[in-house]
This record gives C-alpha cells, sequence and structure tokens, in this order.
C-alpha cells in the first residue's frame, strides 16, 4: 500500500510554529473541531470548554514536534484526548458511571454483551477506554463517540478501511473483557457478602 503523504500538513505546521499568522490561522480552522469532538466526548460539559482551550495551546506549543507521520488533525486529536484524561483526574470525585458514559458504553456492546450490560458495572467508560491502548481509544472515540461512519474514521486516522474494522473489532472485545472482568468480580463480591452474613 503506498505510503500517505503528510508533508503539507508538515509544512503548514512548520509555518505556523515559525510565526506564519496566515498559517497559523489554518491551523486553527483544521484542528478546533476535532478537538471540541474529542474534548467534549470525555469531559463534563462545564469544563469542556476550558479544557479545549488547554488543548489548543498545548497543539501550538508542539508545532516545532510533528513529524508528520499522521494527518495533523489526528495528531492534534491525540494531544487533546491525552489533555482531557489528564484534566479529569484533577481533583476527580470518586468515578461513578454517567448517563453519557453509560450511552456511550451500550454504542460499544454486542448482542453477547446485553446480559452483562443488564447486570450493570460500577466504573465510568472513561475508566475503561483508560485501560485499553491509545490506538484502540482514539478508534473508539472517533468512530462511536463523534459518530464518524467506518469510512470516515478510517479516513481521520489515515488506515484503510479493512485495517480500521479489524481493529475496532479488536477494541470492543478489549473493552467487553473489562466490563466481563468487573461484572464477575462484583458477582464474587455478593456472594463473599451473603456468605459472611449467614454466619
Amino acid at each position: 500500500m503506498e505510503l500517505a503523504d503528510y508533508s503539507a500538513d508538515r509544512d503548514l505546521a512548520a509555518r505556523a510554529a515559525a510565526g506564519d499568522a496566515v498559517a497559523q490561522e489554518d491551523v486553527l480552522r483544521m484542528v478546533l473541531p476535532h478537538l471540541r469532538g474529542v474534548v467534549f466526548s470525555v469531559m463534563p460539559r462545564a469544563e469542556a470548554p476550558d479544557t479545549v482551550q488547554t488543548a489548543l495551546l498545548k497543539v501550538f506549543e508542539s508545532l516545532p514536534r510533528y513529524a508528520g507521520r499522521s494527518k495533523l488533525t489526528t495528531w492534534a486529536r491525540r494531544i487533546g484526548l491525552n489533555t482531557a484524561l489528564t484534566m479529569r483526574d484533577v481533583g476527580r470525585r470518586p468515578n461513578r458511571a454517567t448517563d453519557n458514559d453509560s450511552q456511550q458504553l451500550r454504542q460499544l456492546r454486542a448482542p453477547s454483551s446485553e446480559k452483562v450490560m443488564r447486570e450493570g458495572i460500577s466504573r465510568s467508560v472513561i475508566e475503561y477506554l483508560r485501560e485499553i491502548t491509545p490506538e484502540q481509544r482514539e478508534l473508539l472515540i472517533v468512530r462511536y463517540v463523534e459518530g464518524n461512519t467506518l469510512k470516515e474514521t478510517a479516513a481521520q486516522l489515515s488506515l484503510n478501511v479493512e485495517t480500521a474494522k479489524s481493529r475496532l473489532v479488536a477494541a470492543r472485545k478489549a473493552v467487553r473483557k473489562l466490563i466481563v472482568r468487573d461484572v464477575n468480580v462484583g458477582r464474587a463480591g455478593s456472594r463473599r457478602g451473603v456468605g459472611t452474613s449467614k454466619r
């Protein structure tokens, strides 16, 4: 397969990093929608705007290090996702699944997971996403949280459609495995509690 050429993105980033105002405006216009999409998908709505601004600053600070190995928007989205996950950790109260998190998990489930989902989980979907690889996490967010088609997801992440499809299957399996693990742990804890109460 022919390697993608991101030289135009690399040149744009270099000009923006050097202080070219027009290039900076172009970078802003390119990356801001992607940053908003990924940040609003993982942050409480009240905190998301400030997180977007922080992520945007990090993108511009990091422009000199953009090597052009992926799309500029893909690279910026990774910075946005990492920024959002980091900021969620600062002063967070104990994790609870939110309505938005539950909806995201319902989108990730397979029919075989229906019984697991009915029994419920105690952790936020973000905590499950944190435990899979960064590549899997980004893929799931771009596909399901941002609502892109498979073809759009592949294009945004610089993958061919078949590769994106197979990696999505692996990412969903990884999340379901974590959910099943927690459900089984919860069942074991409940059984121990019942046994203790009888004594």
